[in-house]
């Protein structure tokens, strides 16, 4: 399991932005990325000890950023390629082992997708059709077909509207299917060429042939997942629903409550977990209770409160779908990125 804290000053460990664990219990910086500020990282389908990762260091006047690989899990990183003047934004492994990643120059004037047979040198790049978006470009690889690697959804935003294109042809070309002022936060392929989204104001769109998106009636969701043939998503309510995905006729089911927590945290008592969420189980648990019975979320307190949650929900153990309790470092640091081993 990888964390990526997205920052280096101010970090849980300082000049280190990549952290590793095999229990979600400890932590420890990952080798090789001392002083890398590691944006972006990636497990391999198939093979647990293969991980790819990109960074992000900036300094005007001198952008200089590498792709990395591991091949023993993601304790240690090697620099596998230098890109001056470019800057890592997203990395994903396809269901063949290969892999991409999508970069973006210095001014964010141009973007880039970039390709390896396998996450090793050499990686080949071409720059990314943008006239889609106006302004800076914010690129973001939202998706690979679990089916075909050529098959890609990327989104770009600008100040007002996300614009997610799709290709056919691992990059070479794209084309725009669908565009909202809301963000496109989340895209889930399916198994059959298909894909849901999720958006801004909280709706599921889905599209069979993975183009033509239309919305679903669900409850409000802000993310998702797809295990086999269930899609999960993570909604409004503190809940986690599943559906079986079969075209556009879903039966939505609760799988999971946060107020079903189980406790205590499954992790040892001396480990950094526990020291780190064992002091905030009853906050955490109280919030709930207050959000479930409909207290304290008049306008003035929601947003403290959704920032309180969002400090104590990666301390929770429990069942089958609870979170694992190496989510601490989530709730510590802002921009916090998790990568899990297949």
């Amino acid at each position: 399991m990888l964390a990526m804290t997205q920052l280096l000053s101010g970090s849980v460990i300082a000049r280190e932005s990549l952290y590793f664990s095999d229990d979600g219990c400890d932590w420890r910086p990952a080798g090789g990325a001392t002083d890398l500020l590691v944006s972006v990282a990636a497990f391999h389908p198939t093979d647990p000890l293969r991980a790819i990762g990109g960074t992000s260091n900036y300094e005007i006047g001198a952008v200089e950023n590498v792709l990395l690989l591991s091949t023993d899990g993601g304790q240690t990183f090697e620099v596998e390629q230098t890109f001056p003047g470019l800057l890592f934004r997203s990395a994903e492994f396809g269901p063949d082992g290969s892999a991409y990643a999508i970069a973006v120059s210095e001014d964010a004037s141009t973007a880039y997708l970039l390709r390896s047979e396998d996450g090793a040198a050499p990686w080949t790049s071409a720059e990314l059709d943008s006239s889609s978006t106006k302004g800076p470009l914010f690129p973001e690889l939202m998706g690979i077909d679990p089916s075909d690697p050529e098959v890609l959804w990327i989104r770009f935003d600008d100040a007002s509207t996300d614009v997610l294109l799709r290709s056919t042809d691992g990059g070479s070309s794209l084309f725009v299917v669908t565009s909202t002022p809301e963000a496109i936060v989340d895209l889930i392929p399916g198994l059959d060429g298909d894909a849901w989204i999720t958006s801004g104001d909280r709706e599921l769109w889905y599209a069979p042939g993975g183009s033509d998106f239309s919305p679903v009636p669900s409850p409000q969701v802000w993310g998702g997942t797809r295990q086999g043939s269930q899609l999960f998503l993570a909604t409004d309510s503190d809940r986690e629903l599943a559906a079986a995905v079969r075209g556009q006729s879903s039966a939505f089911e609760t799988v999971f409550e946060t107020l079903d927590l189980a406790g205590p945290l499954q992790c040892a008592s001396d480990s950094q977990v526990t020291a780190v969420c064992a002091p905030l189980w009853d906050s955490l648990i109280n919030d709930l209770e207050l959000k479930a019975n409909g207290l304290g979320n008049d306008d003035d307190s929601a947003s403290e409160q959704e920032d309180e949650r969002s400090t104590c929900d990666g301390c929770t153990s429990g069942g089958e779908a609870s979170p694992a309790p190496g989510l601490f470092l989530l709730s510590l640091l802002a921009g916090f990125t998790l990568r899990r081993r297949s």
